[in-house]
């Protein structure tokens, strides 16, 4: 299993006597969950971890750590960072993974279209891979950032990545894609249409 950790956006809680009327606002979650990285078809493992994901999203974990989250941001900037620093790093997940709406028409600043866009997440002490994910005007974009240091597989992970993508775009049935088990092949990544 690889342990990721899932930043998550979630609407605050309407407070008591609102019923379910909306608050203005979003809270910031974080989920840690478990990605099997074993030769199970692609299928079954995403089926488990959107299973995993459910449950923890369910169970109030993720809004107790917007509780922890807003505490963290109490605190001095010094204990802030320090803070931080000691929980978010290896020792509590091996990769960071974050899948982030954005606008579903084209934007434009000064002007000028915004094309591409690039949801670049950045490494925790330790932790050698980070996945970005962000739907923009009908498209999804992936970044990934890796520590080669670290995953001596990351040449390889992109390539994997766009595999696993086809692989699931291909529809229940379809042949596996090529070095879509536990491990990236290496390879230069290929960019396909969206």
């Amino acid at each position: 299993m690889l342990r990721a950790a899932v930043p998550v956006t979630l609407r605050a809680p309407a407070p008591p006597g609102r019923g379910r009327t909306a608050v203005p606002g979003n809270l910031t979650a974080a989920l840690r969950l478990d990605v099997p990285v074993d030769r199970r078809p692609l299928r079954d493992r995403l089926a488990a971890v959107h299973r995993s994901a459910e449950r923890r999203r369910a169970s109030g974990r993720a809004v107790a750590s917007t509780a922890v989250l807003r505490l963290l941001g109490a605190l001095p900037p010094r204990l802030h960072a320090r803070a931080a620093r000691a929980v978010y790093r290896a020792r509590f997940f091996g990769a960071i993974v974050s899948n982030m709406p954005g606008p579903d028409t084209a934007m434009s600043l000064a002007g000028v279209p915004l094309g591409d866009v690039h949801p670049i997440l950045p490494l925790a002490d330790g932790v050698p891979l980070a996945v970005g994910a962000l739907g923009w005007n009908g498209a999804l974009h992936v970044a990934v950032t890796a520590d080669p240091r670290l995953l001596p597989e990351a040449d390889g992970f992109a390539g994997a990545l766009v595999r696993a993508f086809e692989e699931l775009t291909a529809g229940p049935g379809a042949a596996p894609a090529a070095g879509s088990g536990a491990l990236p092949e290496a390879g230069p990544p290929r960019r396909t249409p969206t």
